[in-house]
């Protein structure tokens, strides 16, 4: 058999073929690492988004009672038309929403 092998000389089909088969493993193992590390890194960022999923739920309500306070009070710390704290009669007037222009 070795006989037979040695008349191809350099060309050995069976070497070719050796190492077609040892570049396939290598680059199944290669990806093989390539999809555990991307399942991890899934893994990882699902966590993260439980995560702030949790946070925002933890957050979100205390958040909805507090809002419509805030915004009924106007940036110059004086409640908005309408409240008891201020009237109209006394010369108050809402400020302008409009963005400043330049």
């Amino acid at each position: 058999m070795s006989d037979l092998l040695s008349l191809f000389g350099s060309n050995n089909p069976l070497a070719a073929m050796s190492r077609s088969a040892e570049q396939f493993r290598t680059a199944v193992t290669s990806f093989v690492e390539v999809v555990q590390s991307f399942r991890q890194t899934m893994d990882n960022l699902n966590a993260v988004a439980l995560r702030m999923n949790r946070m925002l739920d933890d957050i979100e309500e205390p958040m909805r009672t507090v809002m419509p306070q805030i915004t009924e009070v106007g940036g110059d710390g004086q409640p908005h038309a309408g409240h008891h704290a201020q009237s109209r009669s006394s010369g108050w007037r809402p400020r302008s929403r409009s963005w400043p222009t330049r």
